[in-house]
């Protein structure tokens, strides 16, 4: 898989293509393996196996991808925190469903809060008791992957919401994530301010702002 192949526009910009090839596309083509597994040949040969299906380690890379580009090619206008970077960058671009910035604030900060920081630092244990998260996968064939890698508007009908819940109980739907997440990058690399300041950084060398 390489982005630049559903982000065309990104050609034109010379650093930041070359980040995309060498950093971007290659953890998407890992989380778009591990959307696949387990295949049913590995649980025919073994039947004694219980094999992974990497939803943990799929959202952990996908979060990844989030915080690296909030601190590179993304950069809010005024000097912020890693933490608040993350979820400006995602109020920004990341494609809610819901109408109002407050709604998409608090869902930015229940993938902050209750997903990326526990799942990189605590194995998904929040720091308040009583917190259950899930992260939700079931093995897709290719043709079902190449269906969420359309990046049409309108969501495939069997992909459902990328986040669910309420309280203190949330679920994340891996492939969900995974098209919301190279949505994402769609709507940022629609940002031609935002991509010509990075490429302007990148060409001097500087890669993080933070």
């Amino acid at each position: 898989m390489n982005l630049l192949d559903f982000i065309p526009s990104i050609r034109n910009y010379r650093y930041i293509s070359v980040f995309f090839e060498r950093l971007v596309s290659r953890r998407f083509r890992d989380v778009r393996t591990m959307l696949r597994v387990p295949l049913p040949d590995m649980n025919e040969a073994n039947k004694e196996e219980d094999y992974g299906g990497c939803n943990f380690a799929a959202t952990v890379t996908l979060c990844n991808i989030i915080s690296g580009i909030s601190v590179t090619i993304s950069r809010p206008p005024n000097g912020v925190g890693t933490g608040k970077a993350f979820k400006q960058f995602l109020v920004e671009f990341y494609p809610w469903t819901e109408d109002t910035e407050q709604q998409k604030e608090e869902k930015s900060k229940i993938l902050y809060d209750f997903f990326r920081n526990p799942l990189m630092h605590a194995l998904g244990i929040h720091e308040e008791p009583d917190y259950q998260i899930s992260c939700d996968k079931r093995p897709l064939t290719e043709e079902g992957v190449e269906g969420i890698e359309t990046l049409s508007p309108t969501r495939p009908e069997w992909l459902g919401p990328s986040l669910s819940g309420a309280d203190r109980k949330w679920t994340l739907d891996v492939p969900g994530f995974y098209r919301d997440v190279l949505y994402m990058l769609c709507n940022l690399a629609n940002d031609k301010k935002q991509v010509s300041d990075a490429e302007k950084r990148f060409s001097k060398g500087e890669i993080r702002w933070r």
